[in-house]
């Protein structure tokens, strides 16, 4: 039985630095950090099931930031 090959994720250069700032601020809402680490988690190759687990999140939650990115960029997360 073949899995289904996720399409590779990558941040624009501008975008990965600004995650990486995000997700290292401490006084930000959970969120708002929550997103920005979607990205970056999803950008390193996790698999949804890594970043459920690390992130007590759901596939339905990071499938629906990853397709908000893919379409309005970072503005797409607020």
């Amino acid at each position: 039985v073949n899995m289904p090959i996720h399409k590779p994720f990558t941040l624009s250069s501008e975008d990965l630095e600004e995650c990486i700032k995000t997700s290292r601020l401490r006084k930000i809402p959970v969120w708002k950090y929550k997103r920005a680490k979607i990205l970056l988690l999803l950008h390193e190759g996790k698999t949804y099931q890594e970043i459920e687990l690390e992130l007590d999140t759901n596939s339905h939650t990071i499938s629906q930031w990853k397709s908000r990115y893919l379409k309005e960029g970072l503005e797409g997360l607020k």
